[in-house]
């Protein structure tokens, strides 16, 4: 009996290396049109690059990507001055929202196993509500 298990499973797994092969090599074109999709197209056949190279060395593209980096946080940085002593809001200050993720949240995960159950959640509005602030409306 343990003969026969081991010959389905051989089998079953050939059946699936050859599934395989014929899905997403020879019938790829015919899966792709049927799903609405576009394979990946190289548009550099001489180097073989999905995207222009744009540094001329690796080296030379990590320190583009710091400045890059540096460059984004400088211009979208805000040092909050306390002239007023406006900091820390006082309880029933009037806040406002910006955004309709603010508002509405969104809850999701990155993919893995742990599964976030929106039922549970506050929305901003209403944590900062129950801590004492006033949410404005409209903006």
């Amino acid at each position: 009996m343990r003969k026969f298990f081991v010959a389905v499973s051989l089998l079953l797994v050939v059946v699936m290396l050859v599934g395989n092969y014929l899905a997403f090599y020879q019938y790829n074109g015919v899966l792709e049109s049927y799903f609405g999709i576009e394979g990946a197209v190289v548009e550099n056949f001489d180097t073989n690059q999905y995207f222009e190279k744009h540094a001329p060395s690796e080296a030379a593209a990590t320190n583009g990507a710091a400045n890059l980096g540096r460059t984004i946080e400088a211009e979208g940085a805000v040092l909050l001055k306390n002239d007023n002593k406006t900091l820390p809001l006082a309880k029933g200050a009037k806040v406002s929202l910006f955004s309709a993720s603010s508002v509405d949240m969104i809850y999701g995960s990155s993919g893995g196993s742990g599964a976030i159950g929106a039922g549970a959640r506050t929305t901003l509005k209403d944590s900062l509500e129950a801590v004492g602030f006033s949410v404005n409306p409209t903006l």
